[in-house]
């Protein structure tokens, strides 16, 4: 037998990964309010719902789940674009009580970015304030 490859881009799910159901179960046991928690849960049954894959089969994998999430159209499913964000939302408010997915670690700026991010924010302009967040400077400082 060959030596099976996957094709490229294709994103396998982590065998860490919990289903959605257990995604609920978290949720439940969570010290949030009734109201909350049957907001939050009722995200992860309308991502599934719109996955088309049952909440016991869901793979809880942020990875493996970005980019089906990103090919949603809303319309498709009866939902306007205002529906579907609040959903994502609360989908990842959900991740985030369960302790599921990564954040990015605080970068601090340095140097000149620093210093233009200072001046800006003395002058009272925060509109570039988001352009001088580090990601961005990390990645123009990799072109110096």
């Amino acid at each position: 037998m060959k030596n099976w490859r996957p094709r490229s881009g294709e994103v396998f799910v982590s065998p860490e990964a919990i289903s959605a159901e257990a995604l609920i179960a978290l949720v439940d046991a969570h010290n949030s309010s009734a109201t909350r928690k049957r907001d939050l849960k009722s995200a992860i049954r309308s991502i599934a719902r719109v996955l088309g894959i049952p909440v016991d089969q869901l793979p809880i994998d942020p990875v493996w789940l970005r980019p089906k999430l990103d090919a949603v159209v809303p319309a498709a499913h009866g939902l306007t674009e205002g529906t579907w964000g609040k959903r994502l939302s609360e989908f990842g408010q959900a991740l985030k009580m369960a302790g599921i997915g990564k954040r990015l670690a605080h970068i601090p700026l340095s140097g000149v970015w620093a210093d233009l991010r200072q001046r800006l924010r003395s002058d009272g302009d925060t509109g570039m304030n988001c352009w001088l967040s580090p990601l961005p400077a990390l990645l123009l400082s990799q072109w110096h």
